[in-house]
């Protein structure tokens, strides 16, 4: 079965790190996953947005106009991909910068707060694992176990990153707990 996301913010907020995370998961359960990258010349606060689409066979190509799955961490990329999102999917926004959105017809919005999330846990560059864990939870595409192997991998063993990210994991996957249980 197919499945598609979506991820758009500004550069440094983690959204080509998250596109790659979810690819490795995927890839980890056997399935098969592309992932489609964009994003701005800036290397900080230019856009940065990506598509992943999953599936159980392989993917021939990927053309989507609407996804299952869209995550919009800023106001310029909730007003230009609010949209975006197919009816019965999901839209996840940062809350944190997002002040308003509009209820749309036919999918769940989840209003999240992960730039304070990540104040929280104190650094703002954890954004992209507390983002991952969320996704991995409220999705239940992959455990807290699997998911800290691909976050291990997406830091590279630098011991000085580990222990910030295993707490980002474990908040994302905790404040998914909070929406789950509403299903």
């Amino acid at each position: 079965m197919k499945k598609t996301f979506f991820m758009r913010g500004s550069g440094g907020q983690g959204v080509q790190v998250v596109g790659m995370m979810l690819l490795h998961t995927v890839e980890e359960l056997g399935g098969y996953a592309t992932f489609y990258p964009e994003y701005g010349a800036s290397k900080r606060g230019g856009f940065s947005q990506c598509a992943v689409m999953t599936s159980d066979e392989p993917i021939r190509s990927f053309t989507a106009q609407a996804f299952d799955v869209a995550v919009v961490l800023n106001e310029d990329s909730y007003e230009k991909f609010g949209g975006a999102v197919k009816p019965g999917g999901v839209l996840i926004y940062n809350s944190s910068l997002i002040a308003r959105v509009a209820p749309a017809e036919g999918i769940t919005v989840l209003g999240v707060p992960f730039d304070e999330l990540a104040r929280e846990l104190g650094s703002q560059k954890v954004m992209n694992t507390l983002v991952y864990g969320f996704l991995m939870a409220y999705t239940g595409l992959m455990g807290i176990d699997g998911a800290r192997r691909v976050v291990e991998e997406a830091i590279g063993g630098r011991e000085s990153l580990r222990e910030l990210n295993e707490a980002a994991l474990e908040r994302g996957f905790a404040e998914a707990e909070k929406y789950t249980a509403k299903k």
